[in-house]
């Protein structure tokens, strides 16, 4: 499986191909990832902060959501979301997206994603990381361009 390095450089060049995606481009400050640690106690997975701090706050297959989103959405879900279910995850899980719907993809810092219900206690595990995610995307792209 490629880096993540490699995969962000791979899904750039993708990007000029193909009409509809677009990354955000405005990468995220590493004091800013920092600070969000320090605030929920939580250290984000390594290749999330990777793709924050290259290529910003982009969708590789998830939903575009701008920073100050981000960091609105773990306050405020980690003060809405009191059930030992939802709590326990949110406690070193963080929320970088959503699915359209409302329900949050949560990562924990071994990469693995989880989505968080936005209307009922509880939430599911998604299948793979968010690295594989990210490859697998890649693969999917490349496999509609050939």
């Amino acid at each position: 499986m490629k880096s993540v390095h490699e995969l962000i450089d791979l899904l750039q060049a993708l990007e000029k191909e193909i009409d509809f995606f677009t990354f955000t481009c405005e990468p995220v400050e590493p004091a800013q990832i920092t600070r969000i640690e320090q605030q929920f106690g939580i250290t984000i997975n390594a290749d999330l902060k990777t793709i924050l701090t290259h290529v910003g706050c982009t969708t590789f297959g998830f939903n575009d959501m701008s920073w100050s989103w981000i960091e609105a959405s773990n306050q405020q879900c980690r003060l809405d979301y009191q059930d030992a279910e939802r709590s326990s995850l949110l406690k070193d899980g963080f929320i970088f997206s959503d699915d359209g719907a409302g329900n949050q993809i949560v990562v924990k810092e071994d990469g693995a994603l989880f989505l968080l219900y936005h209307d009922e206690p509880g939430y599911v595990q998604m299948e793979g990381t968010i690295h594989s995610t990210i490859n697998d995307f890649y693969v999917f792209l490349r496999n509609k361009r050939i």
